[in-house]
């Protein structure tokens, strides 16, 4: 069962904003080995990463009115505040946005957030 995520105050102001943001996540160890991807690559998320990723976002969402427009798994350069390991990373980069700005967020790149574990 995945973890519940909060979003900070900044994470959901930027989210109501044109465009939303990109969120990533470390890549979970529920989910089993990371697929290999080269730097920067990204790719559409399968079912299951799907659902992970709405599960634990499913209740921050819900309350902020906000809504995932993709899914992604990537391989991105993880800053090292975040991660010990600082280098590239196999994550999961969600697309969040408010419902209101749904539809035009899907064609604006938007801003991009960690996670906090």
């Amino acid at each position: 069962m995945p973890i519940e995520l909060a979003l900070s105050r900044r994470q959901v102001h930027d989210a109501d904003r044109l465009g939303g943001i990109e969120l990533v996540l470390l890549w979970p160890a529920e989910l089993g080995t990371a697929p290999r991807l080269a730097h920067d690559e990204r790719r559409l998320a399968a079912g299951s990463v799907q659902a992970w990723a709405h599960q634990a976002l499913a209740r921050a969402v819900a309350h902020h009115g906000l809504v995932i427009l993709e899914v992604h798994i990537a391989c991105l350069h993880v800053p090292a505040p975040r991660d010990r390991r600082k280098g590239y990373r196999p994550v999961i980069a969600v697309h969040l946005a408010a419902e209101r700005w749904a539809e035009a967020s899907r064609r604006r790149a938007g801003l991009r957030y960690f996670a906090k574990a």
